[in-house]
């Protein structure tokens, strides 16, 4: 499942001792609103982001879109990494910005003699809206296995949960009914709905192990 799907607040890390992360921390520290979690580390609204990023790196950015795969390890940066991700989360809400003093940082990764670019970020938090994947039908079948589960409460169509919890919850439940017969008087089998709801989460996201929003309707 694409990650853009989900996150709703990403944290993501700039270095102090690379010269564009560092003027970029700087600009957003001076030109921008924010709310600040430490000394180092500041929570801003990715509309802001964006104007701040097109109206100082516009021809930056726009050299770097031109310029071809090929050449992204000599070309790409922070700003322009940024700026596309704003663009690729559809959900997304907040950036929390990280800097780091670590001077042994380094994107530029080799894998079987080929340069590769890496640049980390972590899913804080993301929205899971049901009915966004299950028909009606599906939920009144899938709600109420959740609130036994208590991933859910009875009646109330949204809860907060670590992902791994969310995840842990289901593989228990999963593994003591794989066994069991399906009643064939249920028009639903709620097996494949809780395994479906499993394999919407990326693999890449639940080594962050995000908060989670899910919301379902009834």
């Amino acid at each position: 499942m694409n990650i853009s799907n989900f996150p709703t607040v990403v944290d993501v890390t700039l270095y102090r001792y690379n010269h564009l992360d560092n003027r970029l921390w700087v600009k957003i520290k001076n030109d921008m609103d924010y709310i600040e979690v430490d000394e180092d580390s500041v929570i801003v609204d990715i509309d802001q982001l964006r104007k701040l990023l097109e109206t100082n790196y516009s021809s930056m950015i726009n050299k770097i879109k031109s310029v071809g795969s090929s050449f992204l390890h000599k070309q790409v940066n922070s700003p322009y990494f940024i700026y596309m991700m704003l663009g690729d989360l559809n959900n997304l809400k907040y950036l929390k910005i990280t800097k780091s003093y670590d001077k042994e940082f380094t994107r530029l990764l080799e894998s079987g003699g080929d340069k590769i670019l890496k640049f980390d970020f972590k899913v804080l938090s993301m929205t899971i809206r049901l009915h966004d994947w299950f028909y009606t039908k599906e939920l009144k079948v899938l709600n109420p296995i959740l609130e036994e589960l208590k991933i859910l409460e009875d009646g109330v169509p949204y809860n907060r949960i670590k992902l791994m919890d969310l995840l842990d919850i289901l593989d228990i439940w999963v593994n003591k009914e794989i066994d069991q017969d399906f009643d064939e008087d249920n028009e639903i089998d709620p097996m494949p709905l809780i395994t479906e709801l499993m394999d919407l989460i990326d693999p890449s996201i639940e080594r962050d192990n995000p908060l989670v929003l899910l919301v379902t309707d009834y």
